[in-house]
């Protein structure tokens, strides 16, 4: 049987009889494959709001209420090396596991236990693809364009290195530290201050090498990929939201990331063009290291010249996750994270690559967006949000009904709050994430890097019902 398309996909996952489970967090991070894979179930290290909507759904083993109390550190390796989790995996034969990412850990426990994980090794992420600077250099080999710049030695980058800096790149231009993500590490420098304060920020965390480069003024694509047996996959690229104060309001870093805009993704035909060629010949290079599954590319688009540089690669699954598998399956596309699984099963597959990667190229429709605590400080939840689909009226955030995923949204106006929604009284860390917001809607404006007024209202009145303080 030859997989095409979405039908022919979930015919193929109807006979796979192999316990598959997704790891996260909270249960939300882990959603997308139930709607493909009938014996699909969910593990969760911690309990929110939404997750009873979830459980009614689908199985979700959560950790949280097995055990009454919350464990750190909060991520998948506390969640699959605690003995409970690992009772309820005995219940199933050589189970495959699926996570945000790998570990040393992680790894640890699953060669000492009887499941499979179902994603790359860690040796692929930070000692290797996630290093800003051992991939630019891999970036080089492969003649792909990154940011215009340089690799310099930390130990050479001095309080009076900024007049030469500012003279060779202008101002503003990046110091980018090659191991931290998320845009904590990297630095937009617009004047003395901004210089300084990188470097102290750096110091905490000496790298050898770090990058200089020159400031790209542009909004920020970024597009996944997925290694098969058969070739390449990939999606049509997306915008990242970054960088937008009442989203996440972190003091260190720039280019922060705040979410996605599917809707906005209106590139021309030579932007997505180069797109596609880079993921390609990224995807080969990771093949020939023996990287399967989904990784995912960062650039930046300069719009002046119609051209893309590449920031940074991602050898795991991604922050567009579980929103871009919705997004897909409203489409009706076969959501590449199904690819990725089947890299994993180890039983016989066959794919039309050149169908696939045509309907995996369709554009897709809405919107997420990551909301942080605004305050810098470990603060208290007064209000009480409930999962579900809101809209505003009378300037007042109105609920409308209860649901917990992308499919909940029917109607124009409409906008879901969902993932890792906690009780009113609860205590929340200094720039936690408090809700993902999703939408059928454009919430970029024209520039591409800010959110429209609408949307920054709609966030306002969202803050306002948390009622931290």
């Amino acid at each position: 049987m030859v997989i095409k398309d979405l039908n022919s996909l979930k015919k193929f996952f109807r006979k796979v009889k192999k316990p598959i489970f997704g790891a996260g967090v909270y249960a939300f991070d882990r959603l997308g494959p139930e709607d493909f894979l009938p014996n699909y179930q969910i593990l969760s290290l911690y309990s929110s709001e939404e997750t009873n909507l979830i459980e009614k759904n689908l199985p979700v083993f959560c950790l949280e209420e097995k055990i009454k109390k919350k464990l750190r550190p909060k991520n998948s390796s506390t969640l699959l090396s605690h003995l409970e989790t690992q009772k309820y995996l005995s219940r199933f034969f050589k189970p495959l596991i699926l996570v945000y990412k790998s570990s040393k850990r992680i790894e640890k426990v699953a060669k000492n236990s009887h499941f499979k994980m179902a994603i790359p090794s860690y040796q692929f992420g930070k000692k290797l693809f996630e290093d800003k600077i051992k991939f630019r250099r891999i970036l080089e080999k492969t003649k792909i364009h990154s940011t215009p710049g340089k690799i310099s030695l930390f130990s050479s980058i001095t309080p009076h290195s900024f007049l030469k800096l500012q003279k060779e790149f202008d101002l503003p231009f990046v110091l980018q530290h090659p191991r931290r993500g998320g845009g904590k590490g990297t630095f937009f420098v617009k004047d003395k201050e901004d210089f300084q304060r990188a470097i102290e920020s750096i110091k905490e965390d000496p790298p050898k090498e770090i990058i200089v480069a020159k400031f790209i003024n542009g909004p920020s694509p970024s597009i996944t990929g997925c290694v098969t047996k058969f070739g390449i996959l990939s999606t049509r690229p997306q915008y990242q939201i970054c960088d937008i104060p009442i989203l996440y309001s972190r003091p260190a870093g720039s280019g922060l990331f705040c979410g996605h805009d599917w809707s906005a993704a209106d590139f021309s035909k030579s932007i997505l063009l180069q797109a596609k060629e880079i993921v390609e010949k990224v995807g080969d290079y990771l093949k020939k290291s023996g990287y399967r599954g989904i990784f995912g590319i960062d650039f930046m688009e300069d719009r002046q010249k119609g051209k893309l540089y590449v920031t940074e690669c991602n050898p795991r699954l991604l922050g567009s996750l579980p929103t871009l598998t919705m997004a897909e399956l409203k489409k009706e596309i076969p959501p590449i994270i199904a690819f990725h699984i089947l890299e994993y099963l180890e039983i016989p597959y066959d794919i039309n690559i050149k169908r696939i990667l045509k309907i995996l190229w369709q554009k897709r429709e809405g919107a997420q967006m990551i909301l942080h605590n605004p305050l810098r400080k470990e603060s208290l939840q007064k209000g009480e949000v409930r999962p579900g689909i809101y809209r505003i009226a009378n300037n007042k955030l109105r609920f409308l009904r209860f649901g917990y995923k992308f499919s909940h949204l029917k109607r124009k106006g409409e906008f879901l709050l969902t993932e890792g929604l906690q009780k009113k009284g609860t205590k929340i860390e200094p720039y936690q994430r408090i809700t993902r917001i999703l939408t059928q809607e454009q919430v970029l404006d024209t520039t591409l890097k800010d959110i429209t007024q609408k949307t920054k209202k709609i966030i306002k009145l969202v803050l306002n019902k948390f009622k931290i303080t």
